[in-house]
């Protein structure tokens, strides 16, 4: 991908829409699996 791309993928509406789902489903997953995150 150009750097041209990759700046408008950064704040493209799609982007943040995907990021989103990715962070619920990634939550669902761990709270359903019972997993231990290390922290931040």
């Amino acid at each position: 991908m150009t750097p041209k791309v990759l700046r408008q993928m950064v704040s493209h509406p799609e982007t943040e829409e995907t990021l989103r789902e990715f962070d619920d489903e990634w939550k669902e997953f761990v709270a359903k699996n019972n997993l231990v995150l290390p922290a931040n």
